[in-house]
């Protein structure tokens, strides 16, 4: 899209018009958001993409994924630390808001190494293996304190099915 609009300006150079300037704009944003997401922290396409090449060399998911997401959390650390510097250096709603993109890309970061951790560990673990196969059963027509009083407190549950 940043090519077509830069393509699309170059006929409209010197003119001057609101369209040269809508173009250009157009065009450098575009350009810039393409780089943006092209660095290699998950979850920016960079970040896939680097998942894509460390699964391919090493033939394992997982490990692919946590060199991604602690990439991603690496460059998320940067961001913050360098929102932080520009905030204190006297820009301030700029500093916020490269702070702010950092705190999401930790976040996501981590979300994605925590999935990846949960799939590992219950890989394998089957539904009988975690279930009830007595869950208690309480009557449909009991109040709800004597449900506390009689289930809740006394045994420690948690839920009753009815």
């Amino acid at each position: 899209m940043g090519v077509i609009c830069f393509l699309l300006q170059l006929p409209l150079q010197g003119s001057n018009s609101p369209l040269e300037g809508i173009l250009f704009y157009l065009a450098v944003t575009n350009i810039l958001l393409g780089v943006f997401n092209l660095i290699p922290g998950f979850p920016l396409d960079g970040g896939r993409v680097l998942h894509s090449i460390v699964w391919r060399l090493t033939g394992n998911m997982r490990q692919a994924m946590r060199v991604a997401s602690l990439t991603g959390q690496f460059i998320a650390y940067l961001f913050i630390l360098l929102g932080i510097w520009i905030f204190f250096a006297g820009s301030i709603l700029d500093g916020l808001w490269l702070g702010f993109i950092g705190w999401f890309l930790l976040s996501a970061a981590q979300s994605a190494n925590a999935q990846v951790m949960l799939t590992s560990v219950l890989r394998g673990v089957t539904v009988g293996e975690v279930m009830n196969p007595k869950p208690t059963t309480v009557a449909a027509n009991i109040s709800l304190q004597q449900l506390v009083d009689a289930y809740f407190l006394p045994g420690g549950l948690r839920y009753a099915l009815v």
